[in-house]
């Protein structure tokens, strides 16, 4: 049968790339049965564009963590938007480029948007129960104002962005504990 071959680990066999026509594999139908159980949706390294349509058929709302990490989404798929119980969602080293409204997810504390083409970050986002944000290697120019909202937030990654400074409001961060701006070159730091 042609599809997908792909274990846990995300190695794929030789040929099994996906397409958006093609249906899902046994082994990634696994990944949303399990999830169903389990709370926790697994998906990373399978080179996905896309998510299968079929996922329909797998009630995965209730899903707690999500892993979409390396793959090739240039947004967040919409049916992961569905998983308005979600607590962490891992998005690392896709080619996302703008963040969707994600304000259906009102548990997510974890957000890991690290290595993808993020330019800027919407003021939707401060809006979350975030705790911990990785954004580090994208290319990031400016933050909300809004940034200042997320006053829960306790860990921070902004490193390898192109940030030259911050808002004000970044200093109503109170809970901040790990803050990461390597390799960013900030000019203009406020006096408040």
């Amino acid at each position: 049968s042609s599809g997908i071959n792909a274990e846990y680990g995300g190695r794929m066999s030789r040929g099994a790339a996906l397409s958006p026509n093609l249906g899902m594999g046994s082994s990634l139908k696994h990944k949303f049965e399990s999830a169903m159980y389990s709370g926790r949706l697994e998906i990373s390294a399978l080179s996905l564009r896309t998510i299968p349509k079929e996922i329909d058929d797998y009630d995965i709302t209730d899903v707690m963590t999500i892993d979409v990490s390396r793959n090739k989404f240039t947004e967040i798929p919409e049916e992961v938007l569905r998983c308005t119980e979600a607590e962490e969602l891992n998005c690392y080293h896709n080619m996302i480029r703008a963040i969707s409204d994600l304000n259906a997810m009102r548990f997510l504390c974890k957000l890991n948007l690290c290595r993808n083409q993020l330019t800027a970050i919407p003021s939707h986002l401060c809006t979350l129960p975030l705790e911990e944000l990785y954004l580090a290697n994208n290319k990031i120019h400016t933050l909300p104002k809004e940034i200042g909202n997320l006053k829960g937030l306790i860990d921070f990654d902004l490193s390898c962005n192109m940030l030259s400074s911050v808002p004000v409001e970044f200093g109503q961060l109170t809970s901040l504990k790990d803050l990461n701006v390597i390799h960013i070159f900030i000019t203009h730091i406020p006096s408040e």
